[in-house]
C-alpha cells in the first residue's frame, strides 16, 4: 500500500497503485507521494 496525498487540497490517502484523479477533490494529476516532516528538513538542508 502507498500512502498519497493530493497536492490540490491536501487529502491523505492509501492506495496500491496511485490514481489519477484526486478520490476527494477529483483534481487532476496533483497526486504524489505522503511527505512526512523529515522528508520536508532534508529538502531545507539544501
Amino acid at each position: 500500500m502507498l500512502k498519497l496525498q493530493c497536492e490540490k487540497c491536501n487529502y491523505e490517502f492509501q492506495k496500491e497503485n496511485p490514481p489519477k484523479r484526486c478520490p476527494y477533490c477529483a483534481a487532476e494529476d496533483f497526486i504524489i507521494p505522503y511527505k512526512q516532516a523529515q522528508s520536508f528538513l532534508d529538502e531545507s538542508e539544501n
